[in-house]
């Protein structure tokens, strides 16, 4: 994304944290890519305790003039668990998408 950028906050019962800016290394939201961002890329969510696994929110903001089109996140925990957060809707100028996460059925976990 040239002219815009994404933040992402996780919301938990126990607060939130926050990745402004997010991005990583290479070419990000390409279109029809599967963008990963782990470590340092997660900034104050790297190592984030969220108890029993309840997000309870996943608040997506955009700035910026460069509209993007997500499918949906993944928030993957270090015990194996992981969390689906659909979307699949533009976002552009300064909206911001409130996203419900779930766990998926075990055999939808892996998307290939």
């Amino acid at each position: 994304m040239t002219f815009g950028s994404i933040d992402v906050t996780i919301v938990s019962p126990d607060g939130p944290c926050t990745i402004p800016n997010l991005d990583t290394f290479g070419n990000t939201f390409e279109d029809g890519n599967l963008d990963s961002f782990t470590g340092s890329d997660l900034k104050d969510c790297y190592e984030f305790f969220v108890r029993d696994h309840n997000v309870v929110e996943l608040a997506v903001a955009h700035s910026g003039m460069d509209g993007w089109l997500c499918e949906y996140f993944g928030i993957y925990f270090d015990d194996g668990h992981y969390l689906r957060c659909d979307d699949g809707q533009w976002i552009d100028n300064s909206e911001v998408h409130h996203l419900e996460c779930y766990k998926p059925l075990e055999n939808n976990t892996h998307i290939g």
